[in-house]
C-alpha cells in the first residue's frame, strides 16, 4: 500500500528543550509573556511513518521541519529559543 502523507519534525538541544519546558518565557526587553508562533518549512519529499528517522519508514511522505519563536507583542520582536537562552546567561 503506497499512501502520501505529511510529516513535521522538530529537533531540540538538551539546553533548547530544558528551556522549552521549564523556562519562563518573558521578553527580555519589557518582561511582557510571549507568545509561541510556529511555522513549517517544506524540505522535499522523503520516507515517512513512525520510526522513520530509525530506518522502519512506512511511505513515502512530504517532510515539513517546524520553526518556533517566542514573539512579543508589545515590543514587536521574536526570538528563537537559542537567541532566549543566550539573553538569559548573561
Amino acid at each position: 500500500m503506497n499512501k502520501n502523507g505529511k510529516q513535521y519534525t522538530k529537533t531540540y538541544t538538551p539546553q533548547e528543550l530544558k528551556y522549552k519546558l521549564f523556562g519562563k518565557k518573558v521578553c527580555p526587553i519589557c518582561l511582557e509573556k510571549m507568545v509561541l508562533m510556529k511555522e513549517s518549512e517544506y524540505k522535499g519529499v522523503g520516507r515517512g511513518g513512525m520510526g522513520a528517522s530509525y530506518g522502519f519508514a512506512k511511505y513515502n511522505a512530504d517532510l515539513y521541519e517546524i520553526r518556533e519563536t517566542y514573539y512579543c507583542k508589545k515590543c514587536d520582536k521574536n526570538y528563537t529559543i537559542s537567541e532566549l537562552i543566550k539573553i538569559k546567561e548573561k
